[in-house]
């Protein structure tokens, strides 16, 4: 199973690299893989950013023709060729925590060391999909649609000793039509921006959490989805997400994740 994720990620890496002109039919190969672990992939990217709709259909693809929920990817809009709304003032923060270069795209898979070569980000994901995780994470979510309120629920699973554990939860949006700078220098606005970092549910680098071997530990969290002037939430709740993954507070290694909807 191993090798045959390596294989997969090496083909679309060179889908992504060849320079002859193949039909969008032919151009991936859907070949779904059973991971070993649930990854993480963080791609920093900006409006302003030429290359990211490249990156972004990378992503989609991966997710789509290979890992489907063994994948979970966030857009974080962040950084110099990013505006707002979408780029967030926590999302600044994020490139300074996992020590992201000024390069856009640049990806952070599972924690990792950054790259901003977007045809190596196939092999870095099927090398932390092959990989076992020490402990497991699941979600639930309630909302309230009067209230804005979210109430998430995470249960972490020791499936060996694991220290320095941390439960990081995101609020996602997807479907936002917004202008986007595309390969050719031109704009398109009316590009549809997915998987958007919104906001982090439970404080910008989450909260402690210790688990032991077979056992587990379920925490609530409670969140509230702003409102504006006009009384609709300033977010499409219908379109929204919540991603949660534990990590080693020292390290940043993430060892597992989950993608869910918000109800």
């Amino acid at each position: 199973m191993n090798k045959l994720i390596y294989i997969l990620a090496a083909i679309f890496a060179l889908s992504f690299q060849a320079c002859d002109n193949i039909d969008e039919a032919d151009r991936y190969i859907d070949f779904p893989v059973v991971s070993s672990k649930r990854v993480l992939l963080v791609d920093f990217t900006g409006q302003r950013c030429v290359n990211c709709p490249t990156a972004a259909e990378l992503t989609h693809n991966l997710v789509s023709t290979i890992y489907g929920d063994s994948l979970v990817v966030v857009s974080m809009h962040a950084g110099n060729q990013s505006v707002k709304p979408l780029r967030t003032d926590m999302g600044d923060k994020y490139i300074e925590f996992y020590g992201v270069p000024n390069v856009f795209p640049t990806a952070v898979v599972d924690g990792g060391k950054p790259s901003s070569e977007y045809s190596s980000w196939p092999g870095l994901v099927s090398v932390r999909a092959a990989k076992m995780s020490p402990v497991n994470i699941a979600l639930t979510s309630n909302f309230n649609s009067t209230t804005g309120d979210v109430n998430v629920e995470y249960t972490v699973t020791g499936v060996q000793d694991q220290d320095n554990l941390k439960v990081l939860l995101w609020a996602l949006e997807s479907g936002i039509q917004a202008r986007q700078q595309m390969p050719d220098g031109g704009y398109n606005d009316k590009y549809i921006h997915n998987h958007i970092f919104r906001d982090a549910i439970n404080s910008i680098y989450g909260e402690v959490v210790t688990v032991a071997k077979d056992e587990q530990v379920t925490k609530n969290v409670v969140y509230t989805i702003a409102k504006g002037t006009d009384g609709k939430f300033v977010w499409n709740t219908d379109n929204m997400s919540v991603v949660g993954f534990v990590y080693n507070e020292q390290t940043k290694e993430v060892y597992d994740v989950e993608e869910i909807s918000l109800y």
